[in-house]
């Protein structure tokens, strides 16, 4: 039986550590889902007679990991309408105004948002943009910048987390996403 509700604080810990190397950003759902993956991954392990703490496991948290972002990964969705797309994109808009973010739109799959003074030195330019195709990306509007994947639902509640993890690399809560 799949585990529900809360992951454990080891699980949660240990994919924290993993995803810190990850290309990717990685949404609140996308570590939960991998956490819960790995509790149920490490309780099978228990029954069969492994120490999931032994030199060895830590191929339980790589494949917790890896699962996750196959499930979530953005070119293997297909490329949304912007039927789809424009509902999403409004309710990003929303998110980022509602963490003080002056947010308007981009491009027909995208959302641009003004970076604000004081930015943090991983954000060279004057605005960031989110745009949503097959899923989630990020980049900085200058020459040679890298488009960053994010892992996380595209849903509403999937933007109202790309719209947390905005707020946190502009204020400088968050690494450096675009290195």
């Amino acid at each position: 039986m799949p585990s529900t509700g809360a992951p454990s604080t080891e699980s949660l810990a240990a994919l924290s550590r993993f995803f810190t190397d990850c290309p990717d950003l990685i949404g609140p759902t996308a570590l939960t889902t991998a956490a819960l993956l790995l509790d149920d991954l490490s309780g099978a392990a228990l029954v069969h007679g492994h120490t999931v703490n032994s030199p060895g496991m830590n191929w339980l948290v790589n494949a917790a990991a890896e699962a996750t972002l196959q499930r979530l990964r953005s070119r293997e969705q297909p490329i949304r309408p912007a039927s789809e797309t424009a509902p999403l994109l409004d309710r990003l808009r929303a998110a980022l105004r509602d963490a003080g973010l002056d947010a308007v739109p981009g491009t027909r799959s995208g959302v641009t948002v003004a970076v604000p003074p004081g930015r943090p030195t991983s954000v060279s330019s004057s605005e960031l943009t989110i745009a949503l195709h097959r899923g989630w990306e990020l980049t900085i509007n200058s020459a040679g910048s890298s488009v960053v994947s994010v892992r996380a639902p595209v849903t509403e509640n999937g933007a109202v987390e790309i719209a947390g993890i905005v707020r946190d690399i502009l204020s400088g809560g968050h690494g450096n996403p675009f290195r």
